[in-house]
C-alpha cells in the first residue's frame, strides 16, 4: 500500500523530531544548555505536528501546537488511541513550559535565566519528551496499520 501525502508528511516530521532530540543531547553534552532546551522544545513540537499531519490536517506554522491538536482530538476523538490522548494531556504542561523557556533560550545572552537553569530544565524534561515522541511514533504506526486493514 502506498502512503498518502499526510502519512508521508507525518513520517518526515517524526524523523525530524528525533533529529531535534539528538541535537538536544549533543548540545547538553557540549554544555550548550540553552540550545539543548531549544532543541528539546522543537523535538516535542514537531512530534506533535506529526500527529496533526497524520490526521489529514495542514500542519500549522506556529509553535504553540496545543490548541490546534486539542481541536482535532475533540472533533475526531475516535481516530486517536487512549494512550496518545492520555500522554498528550500529561505532556501539555511540559510543552507550555518548554515553549516559554525556548523563547528565552534563543536569546540566552539577554535573559535572566542562567545556563545551569537551562541544564536543569533539559534534564527534568528530556525523558517525558522522549516518551512523547515515542508515543507519537506509535500513534502514527497504529494509524497506518488501521488504514492498511481498511484497504483489505
Amino acid at each position: 500500500m502506498e502512503k498518502c501525502w499526510s502519512g508521508i508528511m507525518a513520517d518526515k516530521l517524526i524523523e525530524e523530531a528525533k533529529s531535534w532530540l539528538k541535537s538536544g543531547i549533543l548540545n547538553q553534552e557540549g554544555r550548550n544548555y540553552s540550545k539543548s532546551v531549544y532543541a528539546l522544545e522543537m523535538a516535542l513540537e514537531i512530534a506533535l505536528k506529526s500527529v496533526v499531519a497524520s490526521s489529514g490536517r495542514d500542519v500549522p506554522r506556529r509553535h504553540d501546537i496545543v490548541p490546534p491538536l486539542e481541536e482535532i482530538i475533540l472533533s475526531k476523538p475516535k481516530i486517536f488511541s487512549t494512550e496518545f490522548k492520555n500522554a498528550f494531556i500529561s505532556i501539555k504542561p511540559v510543552f507550555m513550559e518548554l515553549l516559554i523557556v525556548r523563547q528565552a533560550s534563543a536569546y540566552s545572552y539577554e535573559t535572566s535565566i542562567k545556563e545551569e537553569d537551562f541544564m536543569t530544565i533539559f534534564e527534568q524534561n528530556y525523558q517525558p519528551v522522549k516518551n512523547m515522541i515515542e508515543t507519537c511514533e506509535k500513534e502514527l504506526e497504529r494509524k497506518e496499520r488501521n488504514l492498511s486493514e481498511m484497504e483489505k
